[in-house]
């Protein structure tokens, strides 16, 4: 039988204390060593015996050889490693628990993208050379699909989602329903990616206002169709390596959104339709995101040399835009505040953003920042400030006449000399009142 093993650290999890003296007990019921069970499987004595040290949840194929070898109960060893495994990654962000959707309850791409989620999951986060092993025959679950899906920057296909269930070990009836839940996501699809046409509508009522739950689905939803941000968007973590190819995070458009949304009662469908459209309409006075897409430069140039890709200027433009929804709804009237955008200096080299959105050459994060960029814009786009607002800028300004010595009146001096070389603002210029 060869030497003791060593015994398992009261340090482990318990879901994988419990696989790894499953193993053992079987290897010793039938009386092998990890050398002998070595020549009867595709893994060393060394990947054997590492499987059922305790220490960290082995690969489910070197699992089910162990069994195979000690002709032991192959769907308990699954069962246990299941378990280990989805203990392992209880902590990973991307997938609270909360977060499941179950498939027949799925309506629209982004919760077949959390159903998807959940259930890769549930089954143990198998790799993705895993899934496509299982799923059968050459090409039938690509892997660079398959990763884009699951980081919810592309939409399966039909044929790429039950090949996925199927590697997770879904079977029977089961698979109709996510069948069903790809098919009612389809017709979401179809319904919210019509180009829409803008007509008047009545008020909705006070229930078919967006909650939280509508608000995270329609960032969601936007991330992976709308074409500023589709494909450039990080959907599981809050921040973005210095090297990430995307521009965006999750979260930024979450609140960007959800600025852009506060207080007005469009209902659901509407909401997405107008989101949509202003978001396309800012890409469309901001070249350097375009750029990106084209591959003229790369995200992290962009990210690095200008501001308005990170959180804090994608909320401040929400906000703009929610101050244009109160005053018109109609598109057409937001284009001549929106073409100011366009000679916005969003460079990090521009001094006006010095304690606006940079403190000490880095984009800040905090509400005070949020309401000085947005004043900042405000006065661009010819908005007036609310008494919050004009508070916030009034303290900025003293501040900053305290630690430089500079008036006020000379702080906003490049402000002055931006409004005065466009020409004075017209209020009333083709917007509602």
């Amino acid at each position: 039988m060869g030497r003791p093993e060593n015994q398992i650290g009261p340090e482990g999890e318990a879901a994988l204390t419990s696989l790894a003296l499953w193993l053992r007990a079987q290897r010793q019921r039938a009386g092998l060593t990890y050398q002998q069970m070595a020549e009867m499987s595709d893994y060393t004595h060394s990947t054997l015996s590492r499987a059922a040290n305790g220490r960290r949840v082995p690969k489910m194929e070197v699992v089910e050889s162990y069994a195979h070898a000690c002709q032991a109960d192959v769907g308990e060893a699954r069962r246990l490693w299941r378990k280990a495994r989805q203990a392992s990654v209880h902590d990973l962000p991307g997938f609270p628990d909360s977060a499941a959707i179950r498939p027949e309850y799925v309506r629209n791409f982004a919760e077949l993208h959390t159903a998807m989620s959940g259930l890769h999951r549930s089954t143990g986060m198998p790799s993705l050379r895993e899934l496509a092993r299982r799923a059968g025959s050459h090409g039938e679950l690509p892997r660079s699909t398959l990763h884009s899906v699951l980081r919810q920057q592309a939409i399966p296909s039909r044929q790429h989602l039950l090949a996925f269930v199927k590697a997770c070990g879904v079977s029977g009836r089961a698979m109709q329903e996510w069948a069903n839940a790809w098919d009612r996501a389809s017709r979401g699809q179809e319904k919210w990616s019509t180009a829409p046409t803008f007509r008047p509508w009545r008020t909705p009522v006070a229930n078919n206002a967006l909650d939280m739950a509508d608000e995270a689905t329609m960032a969601r939803l936007i991330a992976v169709s709308s074409p500023p941000f589709k494909g450039y968007i990080e959907m599981e973590k809050s921040t973005l390596s210095i090297r990430s190819r995307n521009l965006f995070t999750l979260s930024a458009l979450f609140y960007g959104n959800q600025a852009l949304l506060n207080g007005v009662k469009l209902g659901r469908d509407r909401s997405l339709q107008v989101a949509m459209l202003y978001w396309a309409a800012v890409d469309a006075v901001t070249p350097e995101w375009a750029l990106v897409r084209n591959r003229t430069v790369s995200a992290p140039e962009v990210r690095r040399d200008y501001i308005h890709s990170h959180g804090l200027a994608v909320h401040c433009l929400g906000l703009i835009g929610n101050a244009l929804l109160r005053k018109s709804q109609d598109p057409e009237k937001w284009q001549p505040y929106l073409q100011r955008l366009a000679r916005v200096d969003w460079a990090r080299s521009n001094p006006d953003w010095d304690g606006r959105a940079l403190v000490g050459g880095r984009v800040a994060k905090g509400h005070q920042h949020v309401i000085l960029t947005a004043n900042y814009l405000r006065e661009m786009m010819g908005f007036p400030l609310n008494r919050t607002e004009r508070q916030v800028e009034s303290a900025f300004l003293q501040t900053s006449t305290l630690q430089t010595g500079v008036e006020p009146q000379t702080r906003s001096l490049s402000i002055a000399r931006t409004r005065a070389h466009l020409g004075h603002i017209i209020l009333g210029n083709g917007v509602d009142q």
